[in-house]
């Protein structure tokens, strides 16, 4: 498919080797002889934005700042901390959490097979306790109060509180204070699950290593071990009952296809769907609210009158097209749409008063070419 080859062409562009493993894995491989270093990233797409999925059957919402809040609590488990473990095989590692993916990566000129162990075990295995979320509110506490006095990461989260009314990209990366607050080590055990499963993540490498050495690690953690993945069919997407009508099959099965191909799982994808759904409906909404108004104030007091019009004409036409306009439009409550509004009552006006109380009349034939070059472009804005 178009989106496959696409994916290929990035892949292959981006690395020398690339391979998906049996469990999902994307493994991506640069081969640089000569270079005393290595620098790895193993990533997932989870970010700050993935606050409301799926898992397990169970619907589950995150207050701002989890993805973040999960990317400090990997790095420790029960024998301790990882960053020790980095120290100890002399790689200098970090992470960081963007709007919709995180990043677990470290550079290393010696031991490289140790710390990949430390970075894939730490990720594969996370360890959560009541104590340890306790512990680390604290300290991201302190980090929150730390970016809120940088002027340009508040003007980046305010310019995106201005533009997003309800998108969760309006939320500070790493939340509030008061949203951490209701972490619990169960949410973050959800998260895991949900969006740390291999067919979710790439591990990518560059410098002085190959394949073969990426592939052991990936075997000494059980990352070549087969795994069930999302199938297309199993990917079903709910729409709600505003958009009856609406939904082109062919565009589904290719988002649907999409997902599959690119390894977003079930949840994720209706969780995608459900965002674009929900911006296009607060986009459409303002538009017609703000038309709405426009309307009322050009019209005044024949509002009413002029908008009884327009429904006439639509009905007049749609009698005259055996009902294939109204099919055309299910769903899409035009009757409030200020464009339709507008755009049928200067049709009404051209039509006959017998045509719009549903006689047989005709228009004049000037007429009839208006009505429907204005029903042509009614679209276009």
């Amino acid at each position: 498919m178009p989106e496959q080859n696409t994916n290929r062409a990035l892949t292959e562009a981006a690395a020398d080797e690339w391979k998906v493993l049996p469990s999902g894995l994307t493994v991506l491989v640069r081969p640089m002889p000569g270079y005393s270093g290595t620098h790895v990233i193993y990533a997932t797409r989870f970010g700050s934005i993935d606050r409301d999925f799926r898992v397990d059957g169970r619907e589950v919402h995150l207050p701002a700042g989890v993805a973040h809040f999960l990317e400090h609590k990997m790095f420790e488990d029960e024998d301790g901390d990882a960053f020790a473990k980095f120290a100890k095989t002399g790689a200098n590692a970090n992470a960081f959490t963007s709007f919709d993916r995180t990043c677990y990566l470290f550079t290393a000129t010696e031991q490289l097979d140790e710390s990949l162990d430390v970075l894939l075990g730490m990720v594969g295995r996370p360890y959560f306790t009541e104590q340890t979320i306790a512990k680390e509110q604290g300290i991201i506490g302190q980090e929150i109060k730390m970016y809120d006095d940088s002027a340009d990461w508040r003007l980046i989260t305010g310019l995106c509180e201005c533009l997003y009314h309800s998108h969760p990209i309006r939320s500070d990366i790493a939340g509030t204070v008061e949203s951490i607050a209701e972490i619990t080590p169960e949410m973050l055990y959800d998260c895991c699950k949900a969006f740390y499963a291999p067919g979710n993540m790439v591990l990518a490498a560059a410098g002085n290593t190959s394949m073969e050495q990426i592939l052991a690690a990936c075997a000494r953690h059980g990352l070549m071990d087969e795994r069930p993945a999302e199938k297309v069919e199993d990917i079903a997407l709910k729409y709600p009952d505003s958009f009856k009508g609406q939904i082109d099959q062919g565009v589904e099965n290719d988002f649907r296809q999409f997902c599959v191909d690119n390894g977003i799982t079930q949840d994720q994808a209706q969780k995608l769907l459900d965002w674009q759904l929900g911006a296009n409906k607060e986009i459409t909404d303002k538009i017609i609210a703000d038309g709405v108004k426009e309307l009322r104030s050009e019209w005044g007091s024949r509002f009413d009158e002029n908008k009884a019009t327009a429904l006439k004409a639509f009905t007049a036409l749609d009698k005259r097209m055996g009902g294939r306009l109204a099919t055309s439009i299910e769903g899409r409550d035009m009757a409030n749409n200020p464009v339709f509004v507008r755009t049928f009552h200067e049709i009404g006006k051209l039509l006959s008063e017998d045509v719009l109380s549903g006689g047989s009349g005709t228009a004049p034939s000037d007429a009839r070419e208006s009505a429907v070059d204005t029903y042509k472009g009614m679209f276009k804005e």
